[in-house]
């Protein structure tokens, strides 16, 4: 599995110490969702060894599934970088930045086109663009990529197997020290212990099978496997005869 948040945090570490954005400020975008203080203007207003004006907003990476029929599967990683301009205070003698956004663009795709990152891959450049989410400011957004391989899928458990003899159903799994959650009323099986904040059990009609139980005519059976080190299996379905 591909370490994202360290692909971000090494993004941020090879632009932070480039000498060319040495009065740029870089900031990532995780960052600036958990710390809600902190505000999108300062990207720009922060100062950086004395000037300000410009500032790089590194977004959270995208991965986006190329080949859905693979196992793993493969990945595109898509990095996003938006260069600010605020205005002229960019060019304020003394106190500016000193860049147009689409220079600070290119800035950026040049310090990271074909940087490799160690265990993921080389990046890409794709290419610029204007930003218009942030149509209020100069902004320009840099896209680069991954090309991902397909990494190493955790297995998954094999499918409930659900044998119904005279109205008792048994239900089996050959995955060791798996555990099956039911229903019957066609909700999503689960462990029955699960709880959320609001609304306590997620689903008190869900329940850990034990021993063979009870069906009648019209009941939807739906059960699911889970053990530690597997992903849970595919959700088998039976409508009782």
């Amino acid at each position: 599995m591909i370490d994202l948040v360290q692909l971000q945090n090494d993004t941020f570490g090879l632009l932070m110490s480039a000498p060319a954005l040495n009065t740029v400020n870089i900031v990532r975008e995780r960052t600036m969702i958990t710390k809600s203080e902190v505000e999108l203007d300062a990207v720009w207003q922060t100062v950086r060894n004395g000037r300000s004006g410009n500032g790089v907003l590194i977004e959270e990476i995208k991965a986006v599934v190329n080949s859905p029929n693979v196992t793993g599967p493969p990945q595109d990683f898509v990095l996003g970088f938006v260069c600010f301009q605020n205005g002229d205070a960019a060019f304020t003698p003394e106190s500016g930045s000193g860049f147009f956004a689409q220079n600070l663009a290119q800035t950026v795709q040049d310090i990271l086109h074909r940087q490799n990152i160690a265990g993921i891959g080389t990046l890409q450049g794709v290419g610029t663009a204007p930003a218009k989410d942030y149509d209020f400011i100069n902004a320009i957004r840099v896209t680069l990529k991954i090309i991902g391989s397909a990494s190493a899928q955790t297995p998954r458990c094999t499918p409930v197997i659900i044998t119904n003899n005279a109205g008792s159903v048994t239900l089996t799994n050959a995955t060791a020290g798996s555990s099956i959650y039911y229903t019957l009323d066609g909700s999503t099986p689960m462990d029955p212990t699960m709880t959320e904040i609001i609304t306590g059990v997620v689903n008190p009609n869900a329940t850990l099978y034990t021993a063979p139980f009870a069906v009648t005519a019209g009941q939807r059976l739906r059960a699911v496997a889970q053990a530690f080190g597997y992903n849970a299996c595919e959700i088998t379905n039976y409508l009782v005869p």
